[in-house]
């Protein structure tokens, strides 16, 4: 019976240690919320410039060397090519195979 509960303090341990916010509520129910670290946003900014850098020198690059050059695989690279067009960042001129992206 002494190890009962003890999950809890080992999640909130390891949120701590990762400096994630973690709020645990009581009540009928048992809530935990962990939120994310900034951290994580800030390598995903840090690739978004990257692949904005690289478009800039070559407008006609593709997903896959986007990918190559950044070192994540290509549906990452698709990923971050989506996130900067929904942010209107930049925008694909031209079909898929022929085209070039546009910075904005």
């Amino acid at each position: 019976m002494e190890k009962a509960g003890t999950g809890i303090k080992r999640v909130h341990d390891a949120c701590l240690k990762n400096k994630n916010k973690v709020v645990f509520e009581f009540s009928d129910a048992f809530w935990i919320t962990i939120y994310s670290n900034e951290k994580s946003n800030n390598v995903v900014d840090k690739k978004l410039t990257e692949v904005l850098n690289l478009i800039n020198a070559n407008h006609k690059i593709s997903a896959a060397q986007i990918a190559e050059k950044c070192n994540v695989s290509s549906r990452t690279a698709q990923r971050y090519l989506k996130q900067l067009k929904e942010s209107s960042r930049i925008k694909r001129i031209g079909d898929e195979r022929t085209g070039y992206w546009e910075v904005l």
